[in-house]
């Protein structure tokens, strides 16, 4: 009983944090890395990848390509066209 409550405030503290970080970039036009993380809810690592795989997830890199950027309006067009999914039906032949 007393780890499911340990767990349920280290959930919550987890939320109260992420709603934090949330509202201070909610102002901000161009986002890092760590702030892109936090606006899409996807892992630093998963958008690295993204990038070196060539997605068209809207991104910037700084002159010297050690650093990624995003604009948060791009970000959130990108987000929403991929969140449709496409059917994909499956037809036996027998």
């Amino acid at each position: 009983m007393e780890q499911t409550i340990k767990q349920f405030q280290k959930r919550e503290k987890d939320e109260l944090i992420r709603s934090l970080k949330l509202q201070a970039i909610s102002n901000k036009e161009i986002l890092t890395i760590d702030e892109a993380s936090i606006f899409t809810g996807y892992s630093k690592s998963y958008l690295y990848k993204l990038n070196s795989v060539g997605s068209d997830m809207p991104v910037y890199s700084s002159s010297k390509g050690s650093k990624l950027f995003f604009k948060k309006s791009e970000l959130e067009q990108w987000l929403t066209g991929c969140e449709k999914t496409k059917a994909v039906y499956f037809f036996v032949v027998v």
